[in-house]
């Protein structure tokens, strides 16, 4: 039965709800037996209506108990097949635990896991086909990680953005067994001063020009790892090779000698930057990530209002975070009004304070029935007007399909745990460097506007 897991558990659904339909006929048949026979006075082979209701029930027992039989059958195929699909559950739990923990980091990335399936379930739909089943569940982790991977990125500011990522690909290896404890342990602490016993082991005279602070390091190392305890013997015979690596301007970017390591695994490598180069350590955690995840995973995506729109929905508000200097309105605007929502006749927009409460929730319940879109700007100044706006998204029933609502707040702990749950994040800062600046940029130019003019030094002033 190779068909996809949403087809599996539908058909499951329907098989269980067909079983619970069988056993309470079952039940409902036998109980009528009884009641026969109890109701019954005399020669019960003298009443002909009686047997011949023993006989017709006997049937539909048999029947019904035939049809219980070929369920089970049924659902334990279902089950095998179930059981192909777990790698693309795994896969989602790992992406769920790894968004819904960015909470300890930022109060405003709560997420719920209804708010996250909708992404998850979008992303399955988004995946390739394949004829082949193993190449199919592949797709599928590939399509539903990096789509999750990339929606999180949006709702999350560019200096937690390397954490996540980080903490994504540690969980990935954990759950393929790959993963060292103590060597995570140690890229997180790295720092000698917390190790509980001090090193009393002496530098060799071959390593004069390294510092205390890195030998205590490497020696603690290799106390805890013992595939890197031979290193230490290789590292006294190939000193001046050693030091020539360690003097790379980007040493992250270069294999350790072979002769000095032998074959070490990509956390290892990056345990060793952490005692030998620390200044390079957030370079070796985009490439670490790159390794386990792929090149695709090292640049977020730019922020494209129209992806955001794909994923926003009528039931979940869309909130942007603000930073510094941001202002989302513009954008939402634009937005608008190429997809046919213009300003004011289907776009609504509102700045909170006091005494606008009343007038935003009018708003609202005129969009949601028109199919319009409202914005609430600076919600973090209304906070205590945030929970009436709660629990009317919560009553609210069948919204108009092209309904939406976009929320504008500063970070803040005061805000309503349900709604940041039930909401889409996005966060509006400037592009962290020139490449992702240079994404944005192009992100907002449609490639139509290339085929406007046929000059061949058009293009290149449109990129310049």
């Amino acid at each position: 039965m190779h068909v996809d897991k949403l087809c599996i558990c539908k058909e499951l659904e329907e098989l269980i709800r067909s079983m619970a339909s069988n056993f309470s006929t079952l039940v409902t048949l036998e109980d009528s037996i009884l009641k026969e026979l109890f109701s019954t006075s005399g020669n019960i082979l003298d009443n002909n209506h009686l047997i011949h209701t023993l006989q017709e029930t006997k049937k539909n027992v048999c029947e019904t108990k035939q049809q219980i039989q070929d369920a089970k059958l049924t659902k334990k195929s279902i089950d095998e097949a179930r059981k192909l699909y777990a790698p693309v559950a795994k896969r989602g739990s790992i992406l769920y635990f790894s968004s819904a923990t960015l909470s300890l980091i930022d109060f405003m990335y709560e997420i719920s896991l209804a708010t996250f399936m909708i992404q998850f379930i979008c992303s399955l739909n988004e995946a390739a086909l394949s004829s082949t089943l193993k190449l199919r569940i592949q797709n599928l982790i590939d399509s539903s990680t990096k789509k999750i991977f990339d929606f999180t990125c949006i709702g999350i500011f560019n200096k937690d953005k390397m954490t996540y990522s980080f903490n994504l690909a540690c969980m990935i290896l954990d759950t393929s067994n790959e993963l060292d404890k103590n060597s995570l342990s140690f890229v997180i602490k790295g720092d000698t001063s917390l190790i509980p016993h001090p090193v009393h082991e002496q530098k060799p005279n071959e390593l004069l020009w390294l510092s205390s602070k890195c030998w205590e390091g490497f020696v603690h190392l290799t106390a805890i790892n013992e595939h890197l305890l031979e290193m230490k013997n290789n590292l006294f015979r190939n000193a001046l090779l050693f030091h020539k690596w360690y003097s790379l301007d980007a040493p992250e970017e270069s294999d350790i000698p072979s002769q000095i390591t032998g074959n070490i695994s990509a956390l290892e490598k990056f345990c060793l930057l952490r005692v030998f180069r620390p200044d390079r350590c957030v370079n070796a955690a985009k490439i670490f990530v790159g390794k386990i995840m792929g090149k695709q995973f090292l640049q977020p995506p730019a922020l494209d209002y129209k992806n955001v729109y794909a994923r926003a929905s009528n039931l979940n508000p869309t909130i942007f975070l603000l930073s510094p200097g941001a202002d989302p309105q513009s954008s939402i605007l634009k937005l608008g009004h190429e997809l046919g929502f213009p300003s004011p006749k289907n776009f609504h927009s509102v700045s909170l304070g006091q005494g606008q409460g009343s007038v935003a929730l009018k708003m609202i319940e005129l969009a949601s029935t028109k199919g319009h879109w409202v914005m609430l700007q600076n919600c973090h100044l209304l906070i205590s007007w945030l929970s009436l706006l709660e629990k009317y998204l919560v009553q609210m029933k069948c919204p108009h399909k092209s309904f939406r609502l976009w929320l504008t707040s500063e970070p803040t702990y005061h805000f309503p745990l349900g709604l940041l749950q039930k909401s889409f994040k996005v966060v509006t800062e400037p592009p962290d460097g020139l490449k992702l600046q240079m994404k944005n940029a192009l992100s907002k130019v449609d490639p139509l506007l290339f085929s406007d003019c046929q000059h061949p030094r058009f293009a290149p002033l449109v990129y310049a």
